[in-house]
């Protein structure tokens, strides 16, 4: 709507315009409906000083703002008003006949101005509700969160030792978790402001966030400063907390019977005499619920054993979204309830406290101490770094408050939380004796004793509360029978007493000060039980079952740690819930299933910490049974727990983790909690399958792969999560697992962000594995060419791999600008005669020779087929080598020729290994000759030989008759021992191979028959199995164990060892026969046995 300036008419007067004649004539305005000038004058009244900001926006100019003050300078509401009424007379009231425009546009004036409580005053008007006084509204919710939430006691027990929230709060870590397709993700939220940012993936704000956190990790401290940052700003803040225009705080352990959200917030918020109307808050509530945000505190804390939530009436209808759409909800709770309050809606965005970060811890205890000795917070800090478990108890908040109150008092702190506990009572004990004048006794036996004559009449009504069905949190007076020891356990400030309205009658209500100092009272009560009345105790017990065990969760804690004897029958009893871990067949779902009983292990293992008994460590049988599966993100004080059940394993004398097959370890975060895994695994040598995931980007997990590489039995591994191998990493040593098919796929991902990664040391599990190394070659290698100087790929004996997944490494290898050492070995190819040329082959032919750094090659026991005169072309790009492995190779006479060419090129070539292979006369003198022409050389090792014969152990086992034609085709036959020496030799050879049986050189067709040098016949030495069978199997192997003769079934598989003279002609060669001393060097063998 335009405004127009040209008239200025009476408000109410006839408004003079042009007729279609020219003549002029009077229009009868119809009296606006929401603006007249009884509404500008009330308006006027409740604009105050802000009465200039709005003139601005209604576009007066400075002159004119000055003459109405000049006017009126007595009365501000009487220069508000014609301000105003200038304004009305000034619209164009012929184009806004009803008002309307005139409405809207005084509406966002004050909007602007940032009176939004003034437009439902306006608004009201029109529709008949009334007048509604935002501001006395806004101003009772201001004046209660600035006098009830914006101080906190330093010391729960004294009231007046209080400070601003702003001089002691310490901002918690908070996270928000996300579970996507059974992942989660997390993301780290810098502040609370920060959470009403968020937005969901559509781009609409978050309107619902869950804030979880275990107990006393101040989720209700954070509801404070919430409560008293809104309750501060300005209007020109800027704070995301500004756009709401009301905000609800309500404790949610109050709220059981209350029938509304206004009832609750006169009942919690308002004062007892106000004189506001219910009705209009209502009404403003539910038009305007936009902007009102609600915060529920201690969703917990409501009913049904601290883990359920109503199931109709207002609280519900909030949470599900049924009633005052449109306003953002903010519900606190203990983890236990996170599924249930998500279940109940969805939208829900969660938001975990983490509690302190280690500059927090010091930044809270430098704050407590403020104004006392420094060397008290310094003190305190640095005892909790040199204590892991300290440390991590020391970032809940609670646990900090009451390590500040223990060290003060002794300068030493317990571990466990029972301890922690107990020690903070007697502080508080103390403390009251010192306030009230009272001598503290110098014997600490007998002020405990006054505090269990305290703790156990507080103590029954404590447990049978929180065993009630619907738990009881608040109490009144005389619940406890003895007002006086209320009153006393008031004044030392174990119990808090406050006055409340319930329906018709003022009610005394008596809690806890907080609901975990419940659950310790309670929990010490129990323990003691076991010894005064053992049936009382059972009685007790029977209360707990499966279904809400883990809502009481502390309770059973502070039981165990209360009394060994106790902690026993809770153990065993727990163990009743079944412990046991199932895990899917399919690995690929190991990481989304989620175990029923791992819940219930986690509690076990919490109450096995608090007790504190090696003794027990006999029962942990029921959770260390073959699989192992915990989940590290579960609270610090579970890291100290499981730490604790790993040192009982070397100081108990009891190793139960010897047990262990599979390992399932989810959510490793930190350095400490990846040493911790590190202990559990180097104390499960029999482990074969492994699984660890890591939660979010983490640089501090590589002691992880220094643990796995020791592992002999692994066979199975997988590792996932974001960067889970950390991508600062320098060195993967998995040399010693078998990386399965399954798993590898993902592990490359992890791999190809190891960009910092030197050291790649890899063994693939039995079976084929081409496609893998392919992947590595083509896809891994090349995101790590810049840092990676060392690869090592071992395939086992029993796996095939194609020529083409060699070539493809070995192609990498040689354009890396980085590669110092490459090791691949166990590529075997089938015989060369049924293979078909790689593709490689062309692409390494056609390739331009370029310089190689690499220093360091090992491709022994490697038999490449159709691949080999590509290989040796690769060779020929590694001029800077200095050693060279190849042994086991199954070279033929070319492959001879073209490696002597080659390493005429490697003039930097020190150590030669050719051990294994099969060499003809003229082989051997070839690589004779090249002695001279390589200066650097210092180490030749040639095949073995035993008195003139040399030995070939061929990689791939296969079936007797196979093995023989094999032989025959290297100019040999199979091994056949002439003598004990020969015996043993033959026997350390497959030894050093980690060969397990051989065929011998004899079969059995109605007779034995062996052939020696080319004659059947029995053998003139034979080493026989004393148990052997004579009717077993017609054909013999050698034992690699102890060197015995076994008859075996030819069809079988076993490990073939040809034979052949090692024999030279005699020629202008400073050396003849070569064999190997005991130091490894070859040495001269004298003139060796010459054959036509």
């Amino acid at each position: 709507m335009k405004r127009t300036y040209e008239q200025t008419q009476p408000v109410g007067q006839p408004v003079t315009t042009p007729s279609s004649s020219g003549q002029s004539q009077q229009a009868q305005p119809t009296e606006p409906r929401g603006l007249n000038e009884r509404i500008l004058n009330d308006l006027a009244g409740k604009i105050g000083h802000k009465w200039t900001h709005l003139a601005v926006r209604l576009e007066f100019q400075d002159a004119e703002i000055e003459n109405f003050r000049a006017d009126h300078p007595r009365s501000q509401k009487e220069r508000t008003f014609q301000m105003l009424k200038t304004w009305w007379q000034r619209w164009d009231h012929l184009h806004d006949a009803d008002g309307s425009g005139a409405q809207d546009d005084l509406c966002d004036a004050l909007e602007k101005t940032g009176r939004n409580d003034l437009i439902l005053f306006l608004r009201g008007s029109e529709d008949g509700a009334g007048h509604f006084n935002l501001d006395a509204y806004r101003d009772e919710f201001i004046r209660y969160y600035q006098d009830e939430m914006s101080v906190v006691p330093l010391l729960p027990w004294l009231p007046s030792e209080v400070s601003s929230i702003h001089d002691i709060y310490v901002k918690p870590e908070l996270q928000e978790r996300q579970d996507k397709a059974r992942k989660v993700k997390t993301r780290t939220i810098e502040s609370h402001e920060d959470m009403f940012k968020l937005e969901y993936e559509d781009g609409e704000p978050v309107r619902f966030i869950l804030l979880s956190g275990i107990a006393g990790s101040g989720k209700t401290t954070n509801v404070s400063k919430i409560a008293t940052d809104w309750a501060l700003q300005t209007p020109r803040s800027t704070s995301s907390l500004s756009k709401f225009t009301f905000l609800v705080v309500l404790s949610m352990r109050e709220l059981k019977g209350v029938p509304d959200l206004t009832k609750a917030i006169f009942d919690q918020i308002l004062a007892q005499d106000t004189n506001l109307d219910r009705k209009s808050l209502t009404t403003y509530l539910s038009s305007h619920a936009e902007k009102v945000l609600v915060v529920l505190d201690g969703a917990d804390e409501y009913d049904k054993e601290g883990s359920q939530l109503p199931s109709e009436g207002f609280i519900n209808n909030i949470i599900r979204n049924k009633i005052l759409r449109g306003c953002t909800v903010i519900v606190t709770t203990r983890p236990h309830m996170v599924d249930k309050l998500c279940k109940l809606n969805p939208s829900f965005i969660h938001i975990e406290t983490r509690g302190f970060s280690d500059e927090g811890v010091q930044k809270y205890i430098q704050k407590f101490f403020k104004g006392d000795d420094s060397e008290d917070s310094g003190g305190l800090y640095e005892y909790l770094k040199a204590s892991e478990t300290l440390r991590s108890l020391a970032r809940t908040p609670i646990m900090l408050l009451l390590m500040c109150l223990v060290w003060s008092d002794e300068q030493k702190l317990p571990e466990t939380l029972t301890e922690l506990f107990k020690e903070a009572l007697l502080f508080i004990l103390k403390r009251h004796f010192e306030k009230s004048g009272l001598p503290i006794p110098e014997d600490k036996e007998l002020l405990e004793n006054q505090l269990i004559d305290l703790l156990q009449t507080l103590g029954k009504e404590a447990l049978d509360g929180l065993l009630l069905f619907g738990q009881k949190l608040v109490f009144e007076a005389r619940d406890f029978g003895n007002s006086e020891v209320v009153d006393k356990a008031c004044k030392i400030g174990i119990l808090s007493k406050e006055k409340i309205r319930s329906k018709l009658r003022a009610v005394e209500s008596v809690t806890f000060f907080h609901k975990t100092f419940q659950e310790a009272i309670a929990g010490f009560y129990w323990a003691s039980l076991v010894e005064s009345d053992n049936e009382l105790f059972k009685s007790y017990l029977s209360k707990v079952d499966k279904s809400n065990a883990l809502g009481m969760e502390y309770l059973m804690r502070f039981c165990c740690g209360g009394n060994v004897k106790a902690a026993e029958s809770l153990l065993r009893f727990v163990e009743t819930f079944g412990l046991k871990t199932e895990v899917p067949d399919d690995p690929d779902h190991v990481n989304f299933f989620r175990d029923s009983n791992e819940p219930f292990r986690r509690l076990w293992i919490l109450m096995h910490y608090e007790a504190h008994s090696e003794e027990l460590h006999s029962i942990a049988r029921a959770v260390f049974n073959h699989v192992f599966l915990v989940k590290m993100n579960c609270g610090n004080d579970f890291t100290s727990a499981l730490k604790f059940l790993v040192e009982c394993e070397t100081s108990s004398g009891q190793s139960l983790l010897t047990k262990l097959k599979q390992v399932i370890i989810k959510n490793v975060r930190s350095k400490g909690e990846a040493s911790l895994v590190s202990d559990i695994l180097r104390y499960s040598p029999d482990v074969t399958d492994v699984f660890i995931s890591t939660d979010g980007d983490n640089n501090e997990v590589s002691c992880l792969g220094e643990a796995l590489s020791r592992m002999q039995s692994l066979e199975k591994l997988q590792i996932n999560g974001t960067n889970s191998l950390a991508s600062k990493l320098r060195v993967v040593d998995l040399e010693r697992v078998s990386l399965c098919r399954d798993s590898f796929p993902s592990f490359a991902e992890q791999l190809k962000s190891l960009k910092e990664l030197n050291e790649l040391k890899l063994s693939f599990r039995i079976g084929s594995c081409s496609e893998d190394i392919i992947t590595l070659a083509k896809d891994v290698l090349p995101s790590l060419q810049r840092n990676l100087r060392v690869l090592e790929v071992f395939i086992p004996t029993e796996s095939s791999t194609d020529p083409e997944a060699f070539m493809a490494v070995m192609q990498w290898a040689c354009a890396s600008p980085s590669m110092n050492a490459l090791k691949f070995q166990g590529c075997v190819c089938p015989h060369r005669t049924n293979v078909s040329k790689p593709d490689s082959i062309d692409a390494v032919n056609t390739l331009q020779p370029t310089p190689s750094p690499i220093q360091r090659l090992n491709v022994s026991r490697s038999s490449l087929g159709p691949c080999t005169a590509a290989f040796m072309r690769l060779l020929e790009q590694m001029p800077f080598l200095k050693k060279l492995y190849m042994e086991d190779m199954s070279f033929v006479e070319s492959d001879w020729t073209d490696l002597v060419e080659v390493l005429k090129g490697c003039q930097q070539l020190q150590d030669l290994h050719l051990r294994g292979n099969v060499m003809t006369s003229s082989d051997l003198e070839a690589v004779l000759r090249l002695i001279p022409r390589l200066p650097d050389l210092q180490w030749l090792i040639l095949p073995k030989t035993f008195q003139g014969t040399g030995y070939y152990v061929h990689s791939v086992p296969m079936a007797w008759a196979q093995a023989k034609e094999f032989c025959q085709k290297m100019r040999g036959n199979l091994l056949m021992p002439k003598s004990s020496e020969e015996n043993a030799f033959a026997k350390s050879l497959l030894q050093q191979r980690r060969a397990t049986t051989a065929w011998l050189n004899c079969h059995r067709v109605g007779q034995w028959l062996c052939e020696v040098d080319g004659v059947a016949m029995w053998p003139p030495f034979n080493n026989p199995a004393p148990d052997q069978p004579t009717l077993d199997g017609n054909c013999l192997t050698m034992k690699a164990e102890d060197g015995t003769w076994r008859h075996t079934y030819c069809d079988l598989n076993a490990t073939t060892v040809c034979e052949r003279e090692a024999t030279v002609q005699q020629a202008s060669l400073a050396m003849h026969c070569m064999t190997i001393a005991a130091d490894g060097r070859p040495v001269t063998d004298g003139q060796c046995v010459q054959k036509p």
